[in-house]
């Protein structure tokens, strides 16, 4: 097991995916938010040797990662890993998150990229150009320009994750990745991209959360 790396996973009715994701990262540290699920996703990642917080009701994306995240600086971990439980990011990608630490020694926060050239996105044409549209917007209201605003497949050292917990955030879904990439950006931390493969699955995207991006993009606007 490499100690020194904590996957934090947020789950919710994940049992059909969860058992394979565990076993694939099995050689690392891994932390699962049960965020209110109603099936065995829980108890399987409990058995499967995972560290598990239990959320009565579910909380959404944004406050589940920042349990995570906590767990992780509390277990030690050297490093943090952020990925989705559904089978959307495959693991075999993580060593190529965690080598930008190794060869580029100011990475504070490494994102996998769906759109930057390399990388992939497969299945759902809405979800790709809204994801999309969101990085255009996103690119507009900021200085440094990014491919990927709202991917959730990134990768930390545990001092920027604590620097990043000092923060205010108050989004709960997707919107919350680009609360965490803009308070990385007013933290002047070195943000690198990777390319991986995405492959779309059930999402929680919706109109809500759509709104509630919208909501965080006129707050980076108004900022920036």
């Amino acid at each position: 097991m490499r100690r020194d790396v904590a996957v934090c996973i947020t789950a919710y009715n994940e049992a059909e995916t969860i058992r394979t994701l565990l076993y694939e990262t099995s050689h690392y540290r891994r932390i699962v938010v049960n965020d209110g699920s109603s099936d065995m996703t829980g108890r399987i990642a409990l058995d499967a040797g995972a560290r598990v917080i239990w959320h009565r009701e579910r909380m959404g994306i944004g406050p589940s990662l920042l349990f995570a995240w906590r767990e992780a600086l509390d277990q030690g971990a050297e490093y943090v890993v952020q990925l989705d439980a559904g089978g959307s990011h495959s693991p075999t990608s993580i060593p190529r998150l965690l080598s930008v630490f190794e060869d580029v020694p100011d990475v504070q926060m490494v994102i996998g990229s769906r759109f930057m050239p390399g990388g992939r996105h497969v299945g759902n044409a809405k979800r790709r150009l809204l994801s999309h549209l969101a990085a255009a917007a996103c690119n507009y209201a900021s200085v440094v320009q990014y491919t990927d605003w709202t991917s959730g497949y990134r990768a930390f050292r545990a001092a920027t994750v604590d620097r990043l917990l000092a923060h205010e955030y108050h989004a709960k879904g997707h919107a919350w990745q680009i609360e965490v990439l803009w308070n990385a950006m007013q933290e002047r931390m070195l943000v690198a991209e990777v390319p991986i493969s995405y492959t779309c699955t059930s999402s929680t995207l919706n109109w809500r959360g759509m709104w509630e991006a919208f909501g965080v993009w006129r707050r980076l606007l108004r900022s920036g």
